[in-house]
């Protein structure tokens, strides 16, 4: 267990990485969910919603699951960000508060 989860780390890293050297890179934030999906399910449905949510913005798409994706977003946000929040802060951030969004 300790390689593998040394391995998943290292495969996060590197794609945490790609998404800072190309952040418009919609396709590397999903892969980077997909990856994320093995230990977090939520914040991977996050990362997914809020690049689904942003493509449909960029394309004036307003299917009618819309409303039920920026619900859902906000859900999670509020349930498992502070969560995630304590996390960032215990890698020594200087306490900033994230802003979940793409």
């Amino acid at each position: 267990e300790g390689i593998c989860y040394a391995v998943r780390m290292a495969t996060l890293e590197v794609l945490h990485a790609a998404i800072l050297a190309s952040p418009d890179d919609e396709d590397r934030r999903l892969a980077y969910a997909d990856a994320v999906a093995a230990s977090d399910i939520p914040r991977a449905e996050l990362i997914t919603l809020q690049v689904t949510l942003a493509r449909w913005r960029r394309e004036h798409n307003n299917p009618p699951n819309r409303p039920a994706a920026s619900t859902r977003q906000v859900e999670l946000i509020e349930t498992s960000g502070p969560t995630w929040a304590e996390a960032i802060d215990a890698k020594g951030d200087g306490g900033a508060i994230p802003a979940w969004r793409r």
